[in-house]
Parts: structure tokens; C-alpha cells; sequence
């Protein structure tokens, strides 16, 4: 039996409510310390910099797009039209906006969200997905008989994500580390994002303006909520590797004792597992609180990595 299930659902429902309470605690702003003025185009905070809402579309709903990949995909018409290919008219091209327009802004959210995270409330969920079932088990019984809420905003996705994170079998040998399934699901979360860029932008082109303001308005609010669950996979990015935090979300002993140098042996290894965008969306989160708790082992790991090394031979790219 997995070892989440043999504990009491009321000792899982209190580790669960101390690990939310102190991500609570640690998204809290930090008093302002007076800093010198920075130039133009220097990284600021992250509440001085929240990234604009992301929007999202239904031609991502799912890692099988809902059935909609097919049409999204033949919507594209080429530039130059011969013979042989067909004008489409605007009303097929615009087909993927008005399924889009046609999936209620819960529904869609909940389905691209469990998709992003790869968890489901549901028990005969696929892989890779994740079944959370301590989490179900809360939700029904919170529900009192009712129907089970949706994770179609920032609590119910901070409540799916801590308990994905909390799961005993993170700390497999096998496991895939944390840190490195909070990238894959950043990176997830804006390949979405940025699918809907590309629907809006379709639609500003070809759609007629009833059309364009209906799906610039349910962008909007499905992008909001896109936006806030990025800002909170950065947010567990840096919880998963500090040291105190290890109660909360088991790992394999190997990477537990790693702690922030991780990100220092991610660097080292293989930079382009690291997105760019990610690793300044990472730092703008910590900069102004816990930055020097990661920058410290991280320096400490490249400056003993740099001491043997030869560089006749161990030639790499610079961490740019």
C-alpha cells in the first residue's frame, strides 16, 4: 500500500495546511529595503514585474489537444495559392475560436490545468498523470455530497500542486527531482499560453469584431489565471530545493542533499534544460528575500566544479 495511504486523512490534511501556510507565509512581500537606483532595464521585483496574463487556447486543452490539434493545425493556409490548394474561407479558419468560445472558461481551465500540472482528481486518469487521491478525498468530503470543485483558479491549483509536490513517492530513487518537473510544467503552462497567442492573433486577422471582442475577453480571463499558475511553479521551484523544506516534499536522499546547489549542477551540466525566461522569472521571485540562500551554495558549486577542471579538455559554454 503507498505510504500516503496509510497515514490518517487528518495527519495528511495537517501536513498538507503547514506546507500551504508557509508558501503563504513566503509569497508575503518582504519590507522594502532601500536599494540603490538600478539602470534602465534592470530586473526588478516580481510584484513590479508581473508578466502580463498569459492567454490560453482550447487547440492546447490536452497533451492530445481535445481533438482540435487536427483542425488547428489545417487552419494555416499557405501564402502563395495555386491550383491545387483550395482559398479556405475565414468562417473554416476561424473554426478553432468558436470551439474555443464554445467550452466554458471553468471547464477549459480545468482540463489544460491538469494537463500543465499532470495530476487529475479522476482515478482512471492516464499516464503521466497523476491520480491525487488524498486530495479527492478532501475535496468530497469538503463538498458535503456536492459536486467536486474545479482547478479553474489560484487556490484549487496551489492546493493540487502542493499535493502533487507532497506525494511519498517523490522520493523514489527513480523519481523524476522536483525542481526539474516544476521546469517541464513552467515550460507546459506557456506552450498554452502561447498557443492562444496565436488563435487571438488569428482571429484579429479574420474574424469579424463581435467574434474578436468574445475571444479576447475569454483570453483574458483564462490567461489571468495561466499567469497566476506560473508565478506559483516558480514559487514551489525555489521551496523544493531549500533545505528546510525537505519534510514537505520528499526527494531522493541525492538530490534532498544537493539543496540549492541543484540549480548549480543543472547549470553546469546541461543550461538548455533551463529555460532563460524561467531562470529570470526565478530570480525576480527571490532576488529581494531568499536569493542569497540559493546564490551562496550555487557559487560554492561552480567555483569546486572550476577547481578540477581542465580546460584543455573540459571545454563548455558559458552560463549566459
Amino acid at each position: 500500500m503507498d505510504a500516503e495511504q496509510q497515514q490518517t486523512p487528518e495527519e495528511i490534511r495537517a501536513k498538507r495546511l503547514a506546507s500551504l501556510a508557509k508558501v503563504q507565509q513566503l509569497q508575503q512581500p518582504s519590507p522594502a529595503t532601500p536599494k540603490p537606483p538600478k539602470p534602465e532595464g534592470s530586473p526588478q521585483s516580481s510584484q513590479q514585474n508581473t508578466p502580463k496574463p498569459l492567454r490560453s487556447s482550447a487547440i492546447a486543452m490536452t497533451p492530445a489537444n481535445i481533438a482540435m490539434s487536427s483542425s488547428s493545425s489545417s487552419s494555416s493556409t499557405s501564402s502563395v495559392n495555386t491550383s491545387n490548394t483550395p482559398t479556405r474561407s475565414p468562417s473554416s479558419a476561424l473554426k478553432p475560436a468558436l470551439t474555443f468560445l464554445a467550452i466554458e472558461d471553468a471547464t477549459w481551465l480545468h482540463k489544460n490545468i491538469e494537463a500543465i500540472l499532470q495530476v487529475s482528481l479522476n482515478q482512471l486518469t492516464p499516464s503521466p498523470s497523476i491520480f491525487l487521491a488524498a486530495l479527492r478525498e478532501e475535496l468530497a468530503e469538503e463538498a458535503n455530497g456536492g459536486s467536486l470543485p474545479q482547478l479553474s483558479d489560484k487556490p484549487m491549483v496551489d492546493r493540487a500542486l502542493s499535493a502533487r509536490l507532497m506525494l511519498h513517492d517523490n522520493a523514489r530513487p527513480d523519481a523524476l527531482p522536483l525542481f526539474d518537473y516544476l521546469v517541464q510544467t513552467w515550460q507546459r503552462c506557456v506552450t498554452v499560453s502561447r498557443s492562444v497567442d496565436s488563435l487571438v492573433a488569428k482571429v484579429a486577422m479574420l474574424g469579424d469584431a463581435d467574434t474578436k471582442a468574445r475571444v479576447d475577453a475569454a483570453a483574458d480571463v483564462r490567461g489571468k489565471v495561466l499567469t497566476e499558475v506560473r508565478e506559483l511553479v516558480v514559487n514551489y521551484a525555489g521551496l523544493v530545493l531549500m533545505v528546510d523544506m525537505a519534510d514537505f516534499y520528499p526527494q531522493a536522499p541525492s538530490v534532498t542533499a544537493l539543496g540549492p546547489s541543484y540549480l548549480a549542477q543543472k547549470l553546469l551540466q546541461n543550461v538548455s534544460d533551463l529555460p532563460r525566461e524561467f531562470l529570470g522569472e526565478f530570480i525576480q521571485r527571490y532576488e529581494n528575500e531568499d536569493f542569497e540562500q540559493f546564490l551562496i551554495p550555487i557559487l560554492n558549486s561552480i567555483a569546486t566544479a572550476m577547481r578540477g577542471t581542465n580546460v584543455t579538455k573540459d571545454y563548455q559554454t558559458p552560463l549566459n
